[in-house]
């Protein structure tokens, strides 16, 4: 992307007590249009946003603006001091994503290791935060052999997560992982004891995560040096990432306690009696019916490639697969549509029930996901970006938590409404980036979603 012109830089580096705030406003949506090559009128993204906010912020107290800043996509701003990062005008080998604060796996573990194998890499979690950073962040997440995350059990991850999904399903770049599972209930996160309702919320998340990307072939390890290992290998002998950690053995799992845990063997009797989606066809006298998904409609599709929404060569058995709040159902109900609803709102996911949620996302014209105030959604944030990654017909709905959201009969503390609406503006973000339809109201979700379902019906 092409840089700030001259005449900005020198504009920025004026001292931020003689300058407007509209002046800093202009500056900003000027500076943010340029390097992301927009050709639309000026318009901010929610990461944008939020590192210039900042900027405003430290502005109005007096504070140059090359003054030192960083915001960290799962935590607050970084206090440390910068660690010097090896990196160069080409691009990084790896980049580092995942846990942020507290956490300081970056600086003790993970960036010594890379140095001593002479391993380039880029680190997003700095201490001096500048425009161009934006620019660079999205260049080395893009251009980097190898996206390297580590999702820790010291915070909610509730973006990272969001992120390895949508990297899951894209399957452009290689994709290592190190997962440290949750623990059991009581522990805290932010200086939060986590109830039950939330850790159990927490733990699907985190399953439903590590589940699509091993569906993908993505390789997963339980700490970061054998991880590192693994990427060295990668890099300097060409071993394909799927066989850092061989698949035969069986599918990595979290239980219920928390610990990771192998399948031992691929094809686990599962009873899918306790997996049915509820289908309503507006045709039908019946005013609703259940549509079990067995075992060998599971394995009838391939568990390692990309499946494209409606294919070509099968009729889709759904207008749309309703995914998240079920409030949508008078709409669908009232526009005639057929609609599935797959169950997702259990902790303990398995390789055979993501495969059936799979199946039916796949037979289904639209997947609509509504995401309301009244849970924390975790699991279908994953999913939504999962099969935006994978270019399925997605609309969503993502509405924001806030001081009045009660979930489980229970209010949430401003440190948790911060860190899940993070998530869920996380996912607004990516969805707009990659051209998908993200609405402002339920009702206008299901009238999208009814128009694709028109449209992908008379084309065929």
């Amino acid at each position: 992307m092409a840089p700030c012109s001259e005449q900005q830089q020198q504009r920025q580096q004026r001292p931020a007590a003689r300058r407007s705030t509209q002046e800093y406003v202009v500056e900003m949506l000027r500076c943010a249009q340029q390097r992301a090559q927009r050709t639309e009128p000026a318009f901010l993204t929610y990461e944008e946003f939020s590192l210039f906010a900042k900027e405003l912020k430290r502005a109005a107290k007096g504070i140059s603006w090359t003054s030192p800043l960083s915001l960290d996509r799962d935590g607050e701003d970084t206090k440390r001091s910068r660690t010097r990062r090896r990196t160069s005008t080409r691009s990084p080998q790896v980049f580092l994503g995942g846990s942020c604060n507290p956490t300081t796996w970056r600086q003790d573990v993970a960036i010594p290791l890379l140095q001593d194998l002479d391993i380039t890499f880029y680190n997003p979690q700095v201490s001096d935060w500048a425009p161009e950073l934006i620019e660079k962040e999205h260049f080395a997440k893009t251009n980097a052999e190898v996206l390297f995350f580590v999702i820790d059990n010291q915070t909610r991850n509730t973006a990272s997560t969001v992120e390895v999904a949508f990297y899951s399903g894209l399957r452009k770049q290689k994709l290592v992982l190190v997962v440290h599972p949750y623990q059991s209930s009581g522990a805290k996160i932010a200086g939060e004891e986590i109830l039950d309702d939330e850790w159990r919320d927490l733990i699907s998340s985190q399953r439903v995560m590590q589940l699509l990307a091993e569906r993908q072939g993505m390789p997963f390890f339980s700490n970061i040096r054998n991880a590192i290992d693994g990427i060295d290998k990668v890099l300097r002998e060409k071993v394909p990432a799927q066989e850092l950690q061989s698949g035969k053995k069986g599918l990595t799992q979290i239980n219920e306690s928390g610990v990771l845990e192998k399948e031992a063997k691929e094809n686990v009797p599962v009873n899918f009696d306790q997996f049915s989606a509820s289908v309503v066809d507006p045709k039908s006298n019946q005013e609703s019916e259940h549509f079990l998904y067995n075992d060998t409609l599971g394995r009838n599709i391939s568990s390692s490639r990309p499946l494209k929404s409606s294919s070509s060569n099968q009729q889709p058995s759904f207008d749309v697969c309703l995914c998240g709040d079920e409030v949508a159902v008078p709409l669908l109900k009232k526009h005639g549509l057929k609609y599935v609803i797959p169950p997702s709102k259990q902790t303990d996911w398995t390789k055979q029930m993501l495969q059936s949620n799979v199946t039916i996302a796949d037979r289904s014209r639209v997947l609509l996901f509504i995401i309301t105030d009244s849970s924390r959604a975790l699991a279908e944030l994953c999913l939504a970006a999962y099969y935006i990654g994978l270019d399925y017909k997605v609309v969503l709905y993502v509405g924001l938590l806030s001081e009045k959201s009660i979930i489980n009969g229970k209010t949430l503390s401003n440190i948790a409404i911060k860190e899940y609406n993070r998530g869920r503006m996380y996912l607004r973000d990516l969805a707009v980036r990659q051209g998908v339809d993200v609405l402002d109201s339920v009702s206008a979700a299901v009238e999208v979603a009814a128009r694709k379902c028109i449209k992908t019906s008379a084309a065929r």
